[in-house]
């Protein structure tokens, strides 16, 4: 990430002294917002229980997550058959997420196909655990796509027909991917895999690094999701049973949050405001359920590695 002095001398040898002023005391306020946002995790963890749904009780044979999908952005962008309702989730980021509703099982009736790198970093045996986020890793977009993510599902659904899928998309989490969101990057030098001064939208918009807007990031966010969703609809025709799409947290775009007052961007764990705590819970029609069956695990260790470095940060976590 760009140091405040860099961009600060970069702002007025371009702009002048007036932006290069504007620009410290933007960083000042998102450092001093930072602080907040940990003085507010630290007060939530003693005083929140973080009660929520229960996914592996809920009744589904498929189980599609999005990664970063809030409510209101899901409700205006679901285009296909079925009923939408809302769910609490018991995280607000994905690790959160995962420790909170998978203890060290073991769940086989289960096939995990995940995108989400945090699911190396978890304790939890599945009958198998297919991480997409180390095979199917795209170094161009520094995340994995969604078709990469179907493709993968599809193929476990044939292998394994009488077992619950979970299916854990990256998208609509940044970065972005499509079109428009592409050209954001270009533009903000955001998530540069060729570059040493990238940074993630959600320090951009919050130490104002960039001039990146907060509308921009939301349109970008929306495209993203909006390509996850063609995708999903893609999965469904091709999987039999009944099937949930929901999320597993969602995403600020400068909401304030408490009990200290602060604006925050992106996702972080112990904060529980609605935005980043309200997903979608979404049922799409289907025609009849299919017959569950456990089985032996098939999960080693040598199956399950930890995510790098590298693939947390190009998704903005490190």
């Amino acid at each position: 990430m760009p140091s405040i002095t860099a961009t600060v001398r970069e702002r007025y040898q371009k702009q002048g002294l007036l932006a290069a002023t504007y620009s410290g005391v933007r960083y000042g306020f998102g450092w001093l917002s930072y602080k907040h946002r940990e003085i507010n995790k630290l007060i939530n963890s003693k005083t929140q229980t973080k009660s929520g749904v229960d996914v592996l009780s809920e009744s589904w044979d498929n189980l599609l997550l999005l990664d970063a999908c809030r409510y209101d952005a899901f409700a205006d962008c679901i285009e296909m058959e079925g009923k939408l309702e809302s769910r609490i989730s018991k995280g607000g980021q994905s690790l959160e997420f995962l420790e909170e509703n998978f203890d060290s099982g073991p769940y086989n009736d289960v096939v995990y196909v995940s995108a989400n790198p945090y699911t190396g970093k978890i304790d939890t045996e599945f009958f198998e655990l297919i991480n997409v986020w180390d095979s199917g890793w795209n170094s161009k977009y520094q995340t994995v796509l969604p078709e990469t993510v179907t493709q993968a599902a599809i193929e476990a659904h044939e292998k394994y027909p009488n077992k619950r899928l979970i299916v854990h998309y990256m998208q609509p989490h940044l970065p972005f991917i499509g079109e428009q969101g592409m050209e954001y990057r270009r533009t903000y030098g955001l998530d540069d895999p060729e570059g040493d001064t990238s940074l993630s939208v959600g320090p951009a918009l919050h130490y104002g690094l960039t001039d990146i807007t907060t509308e921009e990031a939301w349109n970008g966010y929306i495209e993203n999701l909006s390509i996850v969703l063609d995708s999903v609809a893609e999965l469904l025709d091709a999987v039999d049973g009944k099937s949930v799409l929901t999320a597993d947290h969602g995403e600020l775009f400068g909401e304030w949050i408490g009990p200290v007052p602060t604006p925050m961007y992106g996702h972080t764990p112990e904060i529980r405001k609605e935005e980043l705590v309200k997903v979608p819970w979404f049922k799409p029609e289907f025609e009849s359920r299919r017959e569950i069956v456990e089985g032996s695990s098939t999960q080693t260790a040598d199956s399950d590695p930890a995510p790098t470095k590298d693939r947390l940060r190009d998704l903005g976590y490190l």
